[in-house]
């Protein structure tokens, strides 16, 4: 059986929790597994017992608690309780770990000079309760249980300079994008978890026969709150994390289901290619992943998809990965898989890939596509690509097609494939299967 990547290594502080008024969210002494943005309501922030405790903060929406030991692994520093019915999202240990290890050698150094005078100032913080500028306790540790590790500190007096890749944001502005991208990051799991992702397929034609000759895998998130969310927005946040991880497997078993759905639904073949393709997407990340091809190949042989017909695409900025990209396309075609370089010409070294990587097809970058008919350097950098294409054997798809026009340029010049909202939009599943039978009705 394959595996199912959705369900695996999820950790279990991606999620939401509700507290009741009053009750105990964590106390001093605890293990700082996790930390809190509150979503709605209130939280104190107290040391000492529940009789006899000294409150230090109170915090409300949008604030973020607790941060500081999950990154040490110290116990708490102090106690929270839910002031009112709150309900938090938690924020895991390793979601801000991996943040930490990434970071610049220089900026880890800053972190630690920072941690260090924040538990100097422990006591200065407890005493000065009443400071109108305490908006959150650093949870840190007793002396005598100080560890020598880094945790994050609390950015209520953090202006962070635009050179420090912030771009001149304000300090309040910098700190609700952060905690914007810990929120999604949370929600990215949780969707993992439940289910909510979709793919949506958009048909690619070939332009000699006109068939449909295969689809192209695309991710989408209906959040329940915020809509449709864009993919460019939350996979860009889940390529900085672990996450794309476990979603890009994801993606492949769930095309390969998809793919087999589609197929035993056809009973009319003149339309579309009996050995029809379907791509997904591959980020840079997706490479170093151990389990790659055991989930990939598993998915294949589970749903009966031959290897030739499962394309993997990955963009240019990827092969900068040289021989680490190398190998990994040799064992894509070692398994029988096809490998398609996306938004060809959009980055610096397209020619030197070519002869460096073997790839089995080309992508146009629709940003090319777009301007043929008005830039002349455009449509010369075109036309250049598919002669390159046709000379070094290499089938190209042409994406971002959205007139008959542009098809009809595209065809002129060579192009062996097109994509684009001309023939059709990304659709879900079922919709695909309805779009195949209404082309067969018009067909006969």
């Amino acid at each position: 059986m394959a595996k199912n990547p959705e369900k695996k290594n999820i950790s279990k502080f991606y999620s939401k929790r509700k507290y009741v008024k009053d009750e105990v969210i964590f106390r001093q002494g605890d293990d700082g597994d996790s930390a809190f943005i509150i979503e709605s309501g209130r939280v104190e922030i107290f040391v000492g017992e529940d009789d006899a405790h000294t409150p230090v903060a109170v915090l409300g929406v949008g604030e973020i608690f607790g941060e500081m030991a999950i990154i040490d692994s110290s116990t708490r520093a102090a106690s929270a309780r839910a002031i009112e019915d709150v309900q938090l999202t938690v924020v895991s240990q390793d979601q801000l770990a991996e943040r930490i290890n990434l970071a610049d050698p220089i900026v880890r150094l800053l972190i630690s000079m920072l941690l260090q005078r924040s538990r100097e100032n422990f006591a200065l913080h407890t005493r000065n309760i009443k400071s109108k500028n305490a908006v959150a306790l650093p949870s840190v540790v007793p002396e005598k249980k100080q560890s020598s590790k880094l945790h994050l500190v609390g950015t209520e007096n953090f202006d962070p300079p635009s050179e420090f890749g912030f771009g001149g944001e304000s300090k309040e502005q910098a700190r609700e994008d952060a905690l914007k991208k810990i929120k999604m990051e949370s929600e990215l799991q949780s969707a993992l978890e439940n289910d909510d992702f979709q793919l949506f397929y958009q048909p690619v034609i070939d332009f000699r026969t006109k068939k449909i000759a295969g689809f192209e895998a695309l991710i989408r998130w209906e959040h329940a709150e915020m809509g449709m969310v864009r993919p460019d927005i939350f996979m860009g946040i889940a390529e900085e994390s672990s996450l794309i991880i476990p979603i890009g497997q994801w993606v492949m078993q769930q095309a390969c289901r998809d793919s087999n759905k589609i197929r035993e639904s056809i009973r009319d073949w003149s339309n579309i290619k009996k050995n029809f393709f379907v791509s997904v997407n591959v980020s840079g990340r997706q490479l170093n992943d151990p389990e790659f091809f055991e989930v990939l190949e598993e998915a294949s042989l589970e749903n009966h998809i031959i290897p030739s017909t499962f394309k993997l695409e990955i963009t240019e900025r990827v092969l900068v990965g040289g021989q680490l990209v190398e190998n990994w396309i040799t064992e894509c075609h070692r398994r029988g898989f096809t490998v398609a370089l996306d938004d060809f010409g959009t980055g610096y070294s397209s020619l030197s890939y070519l002869s460096q990587f073997h790839v089995d097809n080309l992508k146009i970058d629709r940003s090319f596509v777009r301007k043929i008919h008005d830039d002349k350097k455009t449509r010369v950098i075109v036309k250049a690509i598919i002669e390159l294409a046709k000379g070094l054997g290499i089938p190209l798809i042409a994406e971002g097609i959205e007139t008959e026009k542009d098809s009809q340029v595209l065809k002129k010049w060579g192009c062996h494939y097109a994509q684009g909202y001309l023939y059709a939009r990304p659709m879900p599943l079922s919709d695909i299967i309805e779009f195949l039978k209404s082309i067969y009705q018009k067909a006969g």
